[in-house]
């Protein structure tokens, strides 16, 4: 799933359809995502990082 977090409208609409909120599934891969850059630092290009 891609997020566009400048506009994030999609997000809204899924969460009204299936009646269910994503913000902490997308909050926890965030964080996820953070901590992985974090331990590899500059060693993953941020297309390798978006593909884990």
């Amino acid at each position: 799933m891609e997020i566009n977090v400048f506009s994030p409208g999609g997000l809204n609409n899924l969460s009204d359809m299936y009646d269910t909120n994503f913000c902490d599934s997308v909050i926890v891969a965030l964080e996820a995502k953070l901590a992985i850059r974090d331990a590899y630092g500059t060693t993953l290009t941020n297309r390798a990082l978006a593909t884990l």
